[in-house]
């Protein structure tokens, strides 16, 4: 009984955050979500007491799947460079959703913020994010490190904005195309790897 009860929970986290990509936290009813997850609506409240408390809970679902995607990265290959242009391949293999539909982590952010929710939550997946390319830039002996970190992400951000903007993917795989031999250009020797 608890492991349904579990994985119900999981399957209106999941429907929540496909729903809240699509019509914004605000724009989207909590029978939406219902449908979506196959749950009565009235039993809604039996696994989210308030929407507020679901908007937690798929902000904590992407910092838990930002933080296997890098994880991921890590087990990938011991070259802290390495880790970095798959980070990139990524986006680009994610450029047409991008396109059609922008960032879920920027739209779950903005939400969070607009609502007045505790921003941390919707923040915290940029975190893992930053946090992880600053230590593969400091693995690589990067002295500007954080900053390095910060401009790779908010470069993308921006690619995904213009994407999703001018439902244009090719947006993403030029920016892309540029961090690649922007990081190529910084110099970076192969340094310790990190675990």
């Amino acid at each position: 009984m608890v492991r349904a009860a579990e994985a119900k929970r999981a399957a209106i986290v999941e429907a929540a955050a496909e729903q809240f990509h699509h019509g914004g936290i605000q724009g989207t009813a909590l029978a939406d979500v219902a449908r979506a997850a196959a749950v009565a609506p009235g039993n809604m409240f039996t696994y989210f007491r308030t929407k507020d408390a679901l908007s937690e809970a798929v902000a904590e679902r992407w910092t838990k799947r930002v933080t296997a995607i890098v994880g991921e990265l890590d087990a990938a290959t011991p070259d802290p460079l390495a880790r970095i242009r798959l980070f990139l391949d990524r986006s680009r293999d994610n450029a047409p959703a991008y396109a059609k539909r922008g960032c879920p982590l920027a739209m779950l952010s903005r939400d969070f913020r607009q609502l007045s929710l505790a921003a941390e939550p919707a923040a915290e997946p940029f975190r893992v994010l930053t946090g992880w390319l600053t230590d593969q830039l400091q693995a690589a002996a990067d002295p500007r490190a954080e900053r390095h970190a910060r401009f790779l992400l908010a470069t993308l951000q921006g690619a995904f904005v213009l994407a999703h903007a001018e439902g244009d993917a090719g947006q993403v795989e030029d920016m892309v195309d540029e961090l690649q031999n922007w990081l190529g250009a910084l110099g970076l020797g192969k340094a310790t790897p990190t675990a």
